[in-house]
C-alpha cells in the first residue's frame, strides 16, 4: 500500500461523513476500485461497436475539442452534435466514407460510462501523436 495526501471538495467530504463506521480511506479505495472496474467494462463494451472508418471520423471530429467538462463529457448528445457539425462543415461522412446518421444512432445507444470510455480512448490517441491511426481504429 502507498500513502498519499488527498484534498477533496467540501460537498464530497460532507457526503462521505454520512457513512459512519467506514473510514475515508476505505470509502476512497472502494470508490476507486469501482471506478476502475466501470472504466474497464465500458471500454470492453465499445469493442466492435464501431467500424474502422467510424473510429477515424470520431477521432478526427474530436481533434482539438475540450472534452474534460463534466456536462459535456458524459453526454451522447454533445458527441452527436460535434459529429453532425463536422459532417456539415468539414464533410466527415464523405471524407471517411461513413453514414453520419447511422453513426449517431449507434452513439445514442451508449451509456454515460461508455461515452466517457470513448473520450478516454480518443484522448489517449491524441496524447501519443505517433499512434498509427489505422491500427488504432481496429478496435
Amino acid at each position: 500500500m502507498k500513502n498519499v495526501t488527498l484534498r477533496i471538495e467540501d460537498a464530497l467530504y460532507e457526503e462521505m461523513s454520512k457513512n459512519e463506521g467506514i473510514s475515508f480511506n476505505e470509502q476512497i479505495n472502494a470508490s476507486l476500485r469501482k471506478l476502475s472496474a466501470i472504466e474497464k467494462a465500458s471500454m470492453n463494451e465499445l469493442r466492435g461497436r464501431f467500424t474502422v472508418p467510424e473510429w477515424k471520423a470520431i477521432v478526427d471530429c474530436l481533434n482539438g475539442v475540450y472534452t474534460k467538462d463534466e456536462a459535456f463529457r458524459y453526454s451522447p448528445d454533445a458527441l452527436i452534435a460535434n459529429l453532425e457539425e463536422g459532417d456539415l462543415y468539414e464533410g466527415f461522412g464523405e471524407k471517411w466514407e461513413i453514414n453520419i446518421v447511422s453513426l449517431c444512432e449507434k452513439i445514442k445507444l451508449l451509456s454515460a460510462a461508455q461515452i466517457d470510455a470513448l473520450y478516454n480512448r480518443v484522448e489517449k490517441f491524441w496524447d501519443h501523436p505517433d499512434t498509427d491511426l489505422d491500427a488504432w481504429a481496429q478496435f
